[in-house]
């Protein structure tokens, strides 16, 4: 999820291959092709909706209080600007999908609050 959409990603090669917009009903289609020569992902209104619905019902369930962090989803450091003005967040780091924020515990990967 980046902000109001779904990003397909080629796992090879990294590259975006669909933009699903959370709005599935808009007609917009952006299927980019991978400037590897890879092919293109082109899918059905169906089919996008299908994803639209799977992942963000799974997004929902994989961000909660106490859940752990794959390795493989970035942590940030948080602002120093913040932890000038909220200092119990120095050692903690967080990650962002969609309008949530997730306050992680760096060392065990916990989420330990979940700002929206």
């Amino acid at each position: 999820m980046v902000r109001d959409e779904i990003v397909i990603i080629n796992p090879r090669t990294r590259k975006i291959v669909e933009v699903i917009d959370r709005d599935v009903s808009s007609s917009r289609t952006a299927s980019v092709r991978a400037s590897s020569g890879a092919g293109s992902l082109s899918l059905t209104q169906e089919q996008r909706t299908t994803v639209s619905r799977t992942l963000r019902s799974d997004a929902a369930t994989a961000i909660r209080v106490g859940s752990t962090v794959p390795a493989c989803v970035e942590l940030s450091q948080v602002p120093q600007r913040i932890v000038s003005e909220v200092p119990e967040l120095r050692s903690y780091r967080y990650f962002a999908i969609g309008e949530e924020i997730a306050i992680v515990e760096p060392e065990s990967r916990e989420i330990v609050e979940i700002i929206e």
